[in-house]
Parts: C-alpha cells; sequence; structure tokens
C-alpha cells in the first residue's frame, strides 16, 4: 500500500533498493486498478462519467518513476 512512498523516500536518500521497491508498487497500482475497472465493475461507472483516463495515471507515473530509478541506477547514482 505504500510501496510508492517508502520507493521514492529510498530514492531521495539514493539508495539502490528504490528501483524493486517502486516496480513493486507499480505492479500493485496495476492490480488495483485494472482489477477495479474490469472485475469490480468499474469500467462502467468510469464511462459515464468520463474518468476512464484518470486510472491510467498512476500506472503511467508508476513507469516513470521505476524508469527513472532504473536509469539512475545504471548511472551509479543510486548505492
Amino acid at each position: 500500500m505504500f510501496a510508492g512512498v517508502i520507493g521514492c523516500t529510498l530514492l531521495l536518500i539514493r539508495k539502490r533498493a528504490a528501483y524493486l521497491v517502486l516496480i513493486v508498487s507499480l505492479v500493485g497500482a496495476a492490480v488495483s486498478n485494472l482489477g477495479g475497472l474490469f472485475l469490480l465493475g468499474g469500467m462502467e461507472i468510469m464511462r459515464k462519467t468520463g474518468g476512464v483516463g484518470f486510472s491510467a495515471v498512476p500506472i503511467v507515473f508508476g513507469i516513470a518513476m521505476a524508469g527513472y530509478a532504473g536509469a539512475m541506477s545504471k548511472r551509479g547514482v543510486l548505492s
């Protein structure tokens, strides 16, 4: 639940574990959002309100954060 916060904190203190924690956070966000949309009938509700695109925001942000952490890890910025 708080893997994103922990991952960002690890990124701030320049720890290599941030990448793994942010990947776990990304998987959790994807499962939670996609499960809510497709398994719990959220797609019908979101389609009526026009908010389907907002479900993708946490996933896109998680991909960006994990990608940034991976790039910084490869460059040697994270220890």
